[in-house]
């Protein structure tokens, strides 16, 4: 049965991610099995976020394992207080809500009444660091163990990556902003500057992120992170304004397009590149025309 390439494209991913192999289940247990350990480790310094934490499994990002991870980019820190949104004046992105966050509560981020956004992440971050300084290297019950290392970036996003100790080798890393939950407020907010935003979910947000799976799954499956390396390879797909992107298929072919030129021996990825430009033309794909192409049979 044909299909049209992007509808093609998008089977393929929702296929992939209901039929995970155990390769790929072992993963995804080393990277919750990390997860939980952080955690404990935020009980075990008696960290101000220590039972608050959740939602890692949506910020973890693998490159040795095509499981396609559909990533919010966002950790849940679930506040134990009530807040009181105001609204400021800021000349941003006209869809995004910038706020103050009012409390009466005695918090260590809290200053003259007031929620800091920027206090409150590099609490997380010194908190972040003593855990990982005595969690360094994680064994997971799949036989692996793991090293861990992590940075936070001006816009006050974490990074945390987890490296195959015995083969020094990066598997997989966890990437996030924080977004805060209050219990008297549905709408989570996430740290800008000393202030926040407002994180509305919507049907972009949606969209962007089936984007972004879509094309670091493939880039795996053709083996592209090990051919090229994480951080040059990182570099092409973060160069990528996946909030414009207008579907995954015409954006993959953007990103191929930028990497052959990058690659020694051009002709097998190029000709990948023909391929997906001849369905993307006639918009009709066999999967299995689609998954003999990208290795998936």
């Amino acid at each position: 049965m044909s299909l049209k390439y992007n509808e093609a494209l998008k089977l393929l991913i929702e296929n992939l991610s209901k039929n995970p192999t155990p390769e790929q289940q072992k993963y995804m247990q080393d990277a919750t099995e990390i997860a939980e350990q952080l955690n404990e480790g935020f009980t075990n310094i008696n960290s101000i976020f220590k039972g608050i934490i959740s939602n890692w499994d949506e910020t973890s990002l693998f490159y040795n394992n095509s499981y396609p991870k559909i990533l919010s980019g966002v950790l849940h820190l679930k506040m134990p207080f009530n807040i009181n949104p105001k609204p400021l004046l800021i000349p941003i992105e006209q869809e995004l809500t910038v706020v103050t966050l009012k409390t009466t509560v005695n918090h260590p981020a809290v200053i003259n009444g007031y929620l800091n956004g920027g206090l409150l992440s590099t609490l997380f971050y010194s908190d972040l660091f003593k855990v990982i300084t005595q969690n360094t290297r994680i064994q997971c019950k799949s036989g692996k163990s793991y090293c861990l290392f992590f940075c936070m970036d001006s816009f006050r996003t974490f990074e945390i990556r987890a490296w195959d100790s015995a083969i020094e080798k990066l598997e997989f890393q966890y990437r996030f902003a924080l977004e805060l939950h209050f219990p008297n407020d549905s709408i989570p907010y996430i740290c800008f500057d000393t202030f926040f935003m407002e994180n509305n979910k919507s049907d972009k947000q949606k969209k962007v992120r089936i984007i972004h799976a879509t094309i670091h799954t493939i880039l795996i499956q053709l083996n592209l992170y090990s051919t090229l390396s994480i951080p040059v390879l990182s570099k092409v797909t973060d160069a990528v304004d996946f909030a414009e992107a207008p579907n995954a298929g015409e954006t993959l072919l953007k990103v191929l397009l930028k990497i052959i030129p990058m690659l020694q021996n051009r002709e097998p990825l190029k000709s990948v590149y023909i391929k997906l430009l001849q369905f993307k033309k006639s918009d009709s794909v066999e999967m299995s025309e689609l998954m003999e192409l990208l290795n998936l049979r």
